[in-house]
């Protein structure tokens, strides 16, 4: 067959194009890419740059600016969100492109506010960073050179006119105006960044000499009608466009062919020939035998099947179409049914109730550079799911991630809940906004409908909340109409034109309106929907309150911790590295975030202010707060079927609630995951004068174990020890033992043991927890005795540890520095701020280093801290 020259860069289909030779991508080596920088009013020079960057990466990478992250640089730049900026790009065109019949330019992502012009004729005006523009451009190109020109407005001067228009002000109007990332504006976790940029890729895209040149596929989507054991039956529904010469006058419709083949199989599925409907829409039925079906992490394999298209002429002489597309076979649904307490909340997938282990995603850059954001979805992708954790909620204050991060999770049973792109403010409901948003819905719909790791459209993060709870009505002085409109208008986008889009688009995945569906200051938030609860941190309230606040399905909470001493020598001089220093201020961005961990910190642990001590000991106030958190949730499965904690990740190196530092370094809390959310959790916990015992499985199947606890002395005596051999049933919570607290107080001392268990699968440690009977601060912690042995490889690269000891340890870590400078390397352990026991041996892996050209390796200088260390 002669190859056709037609292409698909269409980003809604969320497919791969094999025929690239009809397309000019305007970000490669043969074009060139400039920004204008104003020295002065009178002064101007155009500077090199490359695509899908923002202005701030383009002014550091041209020396104007400094990293943006260093010392205080955060602070420093308004100037530049206050400016008008410039982008040009230079691409040449033959007089073969140049005489196709269809010509138009792909522009994937603008932010946001940008005029464009080519060869000096305005083409574009964007205001809306989340969605793509196509614009034809046949007319107007040229043989040779041809030129784009950006110019991109600060969003201040629109808010401007935009707020000038209303009798009021908005919640967050700062950025409510604005179809642009709200995170950007500066959050309790992000620097205020507002950026500007052709952040995604521009596509010069042609085709058209032949009849079936004029024929074009939009989208494909895959609609899964029925799955059985037996069969998935499917449906394929073709959308296209297609005009002129393709369609023959004789017939109202096009004589086609069309293959579908399972790759991996290498199975033909459907051969046939149809009629291709002129109304741009043709659904063809196929069907898989006996079909393989997607799980999410640790519930079974994530399945995909990779099927190709192939659509032809009919008499098989001319290809229109080829594309690869993936499909997961399952049945995911939100299950919300009224009981006795409230109302459910929880996934079922593939008719299996799912307990959710998962973390909130928010951007991993926030400079927009998406060449690093790419890179960085990759690396938290695999961490997620090494800590077994089954889903991620995309936060509605970012941006919808590109296909690439949604891949990672359909290939890592990854389930995702989708936030739309709406944060903690009220939103216009005027003509433009309404229009522009509506294509961004309808167009992210579209592209992300298909991933088998979709799990949940939601349509805001705390925005009803705020609105009732957060006294925005008074604060802003609303009149009773006032109100009455704002709250018309929330309801108009989230409970009235969401739902049409999605019953449009996407009526196989749940619509939740907004989340929390309650305040987590009332006490119904616990008894239906999901829950924020914020009890711990912002209210202060000791980490014991997270087992009398747990919900029906818990999508955020968290309590904050510094990043690695990695992260911050990164980024902070040796001079900054104290305590409350104006630079470390500036990576801190909740107004009361120092004075909290403090107040947390002191009730625990004894309090230092050696600077390396106090990163190490707020990690391990952060994983004690977690761990309460997450064992309470699980220990109130099925009740409890969720558990969401704020967040993954960070966008910037700063004192955050995430669990992975902006350096890609994993902190202590990390590390508590591969035991919180491990499919068998043992959980020791105090009920009034017992010491509990429970056994939290998520597993489908039933299995046998044994329990083996026993209590030791941090002298090293093994004072008590009962083993207990047990079968858990599938997917259940149970208390298994009971200890009473008086009974070994009596005999010892509280301050001076330590009830260590694990749950053991042969020699497998399935789980294992500690607990103590005191304050750790109070803990009578012997110096330890531990043998460490490093193991190198040929290069002399550290690649594994072994550790044993002969009193017990509490948070072991590991780290690497390089004399004699001795500040951290970047050494990611498959173990960290781990307990040992002295009937142990732990072996330890290294999972990840900085890169080679940074240090030298034969000045490498393992070492650790513990606890113990650290006691008085």
């Amino acid at each position: 067959m002669k190859k056709h020259l037609f292409t698909l860069f269409f980003l809604l289909s969320g497919l791969i194009s094999e025929a690239q030779d009809s397309s000019l991508f305007l970000g490669d080596i043969n074009t060139k890419w400039e920004f204008l920088f104003q020295k002065s009013s009178t002064d101007s020079v155009w500077l090199s740059t490359s695509y899908q960057h923002s202005i701030y990466c383009d002014l550091q990478a041209n020396k104007i600016i400094p990293n943006n992250f260093l010392n205080e640089n955060p602070d420093s730049f308004k100037w530049v969100s206050d400016r008008k900026w410039k982008y040009r790009n230079t691409f040449s065109l033959t007089e073969k492109i140049l005489k196709k019949k269809h010509i138009v330019i792909r522009f994937n992502g603008l932010d946001t506010y940008c005029t464009v012009w080519l060869n000096g004729n305005k083409i574009l005006e964007s205001d809306n960073m989340f969605r793509s523009y196509e614009v034809d451009v046949k007319t107007q190109l040229k043989k040779g050179e041809n030129q784009l020109l950006f110019e991109f407005t600060p969003p201040s001067e629109i808010v401007k006119q935009k707020s000038a228009q209303l009798p009021y002000e908005l919640p967050g109007q700062e950025y409510s105006f604005h179809r642009k990332a709200a995170f950007g504006f500066g959050w309790d976790f992000a620097p205020k960044l507002i950026s500007c940029g052709v952040w995604k890729r521009v596509e010069l895209i042609y085709w058209g000499e032949e009849w079936f040149d004029d024929f074009r596929m939009t989208d494909v989507q895959l609609n899964q009608r029925t799955l059985t054991d037996s069969f998935a039956i499917i449906d394929a529904i073709l959308n296209y466009k297609a005009e002129g010469n393709f369609w023959n006058e004789s017939y109202p419709n096009r004589y086609t062919g069309l293959q579908i083949i399972d790759t991996a199989n290498h199975i033909e599925l459907i051969d046939t020939v149809f009629y291709l409907s002129r109304n741009g829409e043709t659904t063809i039925h196929f069907k898989i035998k006996n079909p393989r079906l997607w799980w999410c992490n640790g519930y079974g394999e994530p399945y995909l099947y990779h099927l190709k298209f192939i659509l032809n002429s009919g008499d098989g002489t001319q290809n229109l179409f080829t594309d690869v597309k993936n499909y997961g076979a399952r049945t995911i649904k939100l299950i919300q049914q009224y009981d006795s307490i409230g109302s459910t909340f929880y996934f079922l997938l593939n008719g299996e109730r799912v307990f959710v282990k998962g973390a909130n995603y928010v951007p991993p850059d926030a400079t927009m550079n998406m060449s690093v954001t790419r890179e960085k979805n990759q690396r938290l992708i695999s961490l997620a799911k090494d800590a077994h954790m089954n889903m991620l909620r995309v936060w509605g204050g970012g941006f919808y991630p590109d296909d690439d991060f949604y891949n990672l999770c359909d290939e890592n049973g990854i389930m995702v809940w989708q936030d739309f792109m709406f944060a903690c403010a009220m939103y216009p409901g005027d003509t433009a906004f309404s229009n522009t948003t509506g294509k961004e819905i309808i167009e992210n719909v579209l592209r992300i409908r298909n991933h088998p790791s979709l799990a949940l459209w939601c349509g805001n993060n705390e925005i009803k909340e705020g609105w009732f709870n957060w006294d925005w009505q008074r604060q802003f002085k609303y009149s009773f109409n006032d109100s009455a409109k704002i709250w018309s208008e929330y309801r108009n986008l989230f409970d009235s034109k969401l739902p049409l889009f999605l019953k449009a688009a996407d009526q196989k995945t749940s619509y939740w309106s907004s989340s929390p569906s309650i305040g987590w200051g009332h006490k119904e938030s616990l008894l239906s929907g999901d829950s924020h609860y914020w009890g711990v941190w912002w209210g202060m309230e000791p980490f014991d309150s997270y087992i009398n606040h747990t919900g029906r399905f818990a999508s955020e909470y968290g309590f904050q911790s510094f990043p690695s001493l990695y992260c911050l020598q990164s980024y902070l001089k040796p001079e900054e590295l104290y305590l409350y220093s104006p630079a470390l201020k500036v990576h801190q961005k909740h107004a009361t975030g120092f004075e909290t961990i403090q107040t947390y910190l002191k009730l625990d642990f004894d309090t230092t202010l050696i600077f390396d001590d106090y990163v190490y000991l707020s990690q391990l106030l952060q994983a004690k707060g977690m761990s309460t958190a997450i064992e309470a949730h699980r220990r109130a499965m099925p009740y409890c079927m969720g558990t969401m904690f704020w967040q993954l990740n960070d966008c910037w190196p700063a004192i955050s609630w995430s669990c992975i530092d902006f350096s890609g370094q994993p902190k202590a809390f990390y590390y508590q995951l591969n035991r919180l959310y491990n499919t068998y959790l043992l959980s020791l916990t105090k009920n009034k004068n017992q010491i509990e015992c429970w056994i939290i499985s998520d597993s489908l199947k039933n299995t046998t174990t044994q329990l083996q606890l026993e209590l030791w002395s941090f002298s090293g005596k093994l004072l008590w020890k009962k083993n207990m051999d047990l079968a858990i049933d599938a997917q259940s919570s149970k208390i298994y033992f009971q200890l009473a607290i008086d009974s070994i107080l009596k005999k010892y001392d509280s301050s001076e043991i330590v009830l260590h268990g694990k749950l053991l699968y042969g020699d497998k440690i399935l789980s294992n927890a500690d607990y103590f009977f005191a304050s750790p601060k109070n803990l009578k912690l012997q110096k330890p005795e531990v043998n460490f042995k490093t193991t190198k490889n040929n290069s002399g690269l550290p690649v594994a540890f072994t550790v044993s000891c002969k009193k017990p340890v509490l948070n072991f870590y590991i780290s690497a520095t390089m004399s004699p400078e001795e500040n951290e390397l970047g050494i990611i352990p498959s173990d960290n701020y781990f307990n040992l026991f002295p009937n142990e041996k732990k072996e330890i892996k290294v999972n990840g280093f900085s890169s080679y050209k940074d240090f030298e390796i034969d000045k490498i200088k393992v070492q650790y801290k513990c606890l113990n260390t650290l006691a008085k």
